[in-house]
């Protein structure tokens, strides 16, 4: 069996807010992010920002193949973002496949086309499995993947707003946005284990094994392999 999971974080681009509203260094990181969510209020875009605003600040990738559970965790905090889509890159050319993600009202194929053209990075298509749409959850405003998750006995959070990860970064820097990145990539991976186990894709040896590779995994989201 093998299977990939991502999980991203983004932030408001507000270096990129600074271009497109001619805002000058005069004017704080704090009040661009105000004029950014301005705007974005009044478009009526929904909960996240547009993939040119957005830019990405970490990405947790977890493979399984041949019986190993890998997991990868970047960050801004290692390198600027275009660094962190080339790493990425690199590991989705070398194994090529679809990217089971919590959900897909954040456009992640979108998002990483265009932070690939604004930091002139190479990213390939990428093909991806929405959590919520395997699971109906898109088609019922009253399921929440966090709470299902919660009913098995999984460890989720509910992807906040941008504008509420803006205010989390700003009081508590990155640590909460990396713990959430690496924690919601072991939900996700634990939620499709479930589906696959209860419509028969998965078996009943795969789902205890990868599922105990997964709970070997360190709290602090640090890359490491688990055989």
């Amino acid at each position: 069996m093998d299977v990939s999971v991502l999980e991203v974080e983004a932030l408001p681009d507000v270096a990129g807010a600074r271009r497109v509203y001619g805002l000058g260094r005069e004017v704080s990181d704090k009040d661009v992010g105000k004029v950014i969510f301005h705007h974005h209020g009044r478009s009526d875009a929904g909960r996240f920002l547009a993939p040119h605003l957005r830019r990405i600040v970490a990405v947790s990738l977890l493979r399984f193949r041949d019986e190993c559970l890998t997991r990868a965790l970047w960050s801004v905090e290692e390198g600027d973002e275009g660094t962190l889509i080339e790493k990425l890159h690199r590991q989705l050319s070398a194994v090529p496949g679809d990217l089971v993600v919590w959900d897909g009202g954040r456009d992640l194929p979108a998002l990483f086309s265009v932070r690939a053209m604004v930091t002139r990075h190479i990213m390939s298509p990428l093909r991806m499995l929405y959590l919520d749409r395997i699971l109906g959850a898109n088609a019922r405003p009253d399921m929440h993947l966090s709470e299902l998750a919660k009913r098995l006995g999984i460890p989720g959070e509910e992807i906040p707003t941008d504008e509420v990860n803006w205010d989390v970064f700003r009081d508590n820097g990155m640590v909460p946005l990396l713990q959430r990145c690496a924690s919601n990539a072991t939900a996700t991976m634990k939620l499709w284990l479930a589906h696959g186990l209860a419509t028969g894709e998965v078996t009943a040896d795969d789902c205890e094994l990868l599922w105990s590779q997964l709970d070997r995994l360190p709290d602090d989201g640090t890359a490491t392999a688990v055989a």
